[in-house]
């Protein structure tokens, strides 16, 4: 089944925030899962954090990195420290 583009609701929480620039992007991506779409932003953005280290939510629920992705999905990547970040907020 080839790629087709979607366009996601990605949020940055923490570090990666600072790292992107946004708390928030909209973004168009031929990426079929979420890993694949991380190491897209990875290169884009020159991410260092390695995968192992971000929690991963689709839609408010925490997931698992290869899960396709859909159209008008919404991305919440929490790097180490997100989640006190949360809890205090």
């Amino acid at each position: 089944m080839p790629a087709t583009q979607k366009t996601l609701r990605i949020q940055y929480y923490a570090s990666l925030r600072e790292v992107c620039g946004s708390a928030l992007e909209t973004r168009k991506t031929m990426a079929r899962t979420a890993t694949d779409l991380y190491e897209e932003l990875q290169r884009a953005y020159k991410i260092k954090i390695p995968k192992v280290l971000i929690h991963l939510a689709i839609n408010n629920q925490f997931s698992d990195w290869n899960v396709n992705l859909r159209d008008g999905d919404c991305i919440a990547l929490l790097p180490p420290g997100a989640l006190a970040e949360l809890n205090r907020g």
